[in-house]
């Protein structure tokens, strides 16, 4: 579809929302979109994305987390849609890139990966003018264990054929330094003593804290991941010491075997979860 011809198809703004919908019809079925909020869809250029790396001198070390602001603003004197859906992977999609430009990492499906079976929809209602944030674990897509230079890019994503159009985007480039434990170290246990009621949690909450966690594949973390399994008998934190697989993480395991029923109860469990879990659980969504 052309898009400028798009445009000049809009009546008052509601035109080419239903010519979307048609298309986001087709590929998830009438009874997906029945309950939709008031707004429509928003067009190229009635969106800006923003994007904000949250390290300092945009760098981290070799197997650091690395954390990113998203925000989204509405250009527009109308209400827009939002919308999230298994057709898009994750809205907003990210890919990175490393320093020869090939993609190292991506949220966006294989056109043609979804079936109008498999989908599932959500939208998310934003006012005239307003910017919605929200903080992603970028590490929870890509664990950057290899020094260099990446580019992280953010976009949103509308529905079209024959795969989904980003009309707003942002990048930025973030180096990656050799590893340092002691960096390492300390930017982990930032994250980890405001569980503790060390700290505030400030606007990462503690899911957002102890997922930015499992995204380190490192022996840093074992000591916090004990903590949470024998505090609040946490599942994936028993999941990670067993995705890590080292001899520290094997033998906080068998230590945490005598702990307490309630622990045993959870290294019952752990074989049966995910040997991966999805970009956006991983990614703090």
């Amino acid at each position: 579809m052309n898009w400028n011809n798009a445009r000049s198809l809009r009546l008052n703004g509601c035109l080419f929302a239903e010519v979307m919908g048609v298309i986001a019809l087709s590929l998830m079925g009438a009874s997906a979109w029945a309950s939709e909020p008031l707004g429509r869809v928003p067009v190229p250029g009635e969106l800006a994305v923003k994007l904000t790396l949250l390290c300092k001198d945009g760098a981290i070390s070799a197997k650091e987390p690395l954390l990113a602001r998203v925000e989204i603003t509405n250009k527009t004197h109308d209400d827009i849609q939002l919308l999230s859906c298994s057709y898009f992977g994750i809205n907003p999609s990210w890919e990175i890139r490393d320093d020869q430009g090939i993609i190292v990492a991506t949220t966006s499906p294989l056109p043609g990966a979804v079936r109008s079976d498999d989908v599932t929809e959500q939208s998310t209602l934003l006012s005239a003018g307003a910017t919605t944030s929200s903080i992603w674990i970028v590490s929870g897509l890509y664990h950057f264990g290899r020094p260099g230079r990446y580019n992280v890019r953010v976009s949103h994503l509308i529905p079209a054929l024959p795969e989904p159009l980003a009309i707003a985007s942002d990048d930025k480039a973030v180096r990656v330094l050799p590893f340092d434990k002691a960096r390492l170290t300390a930017r982990c246990e930032e994250i980890y003593l405001p569980l503790k009621g060390q700290g505030a949690l400030g606007d990462m909450d503690i899911d957002l804290r102890t997922r930015a966690l499992y995204s380190v594949q490192d022996d840093v973390v074992v000591p916090h991941m004990e903590w949470l399994i024998k505090t609040w008998a946490a599942p994936y934190a028993a999941w990670h010491l067993g995705r890590l697989h080292t001899p520290l993480a094997d033998a906080a395991l068998t230590r945490l075997g005598s702990y307490s029923d309630r622990v045993r109860e959870v290294l019952v469990k752990m074989p049966g979860m995910p040997a991966k879990v999805g970009n956006d659980w991983a990614m703090g969504r």
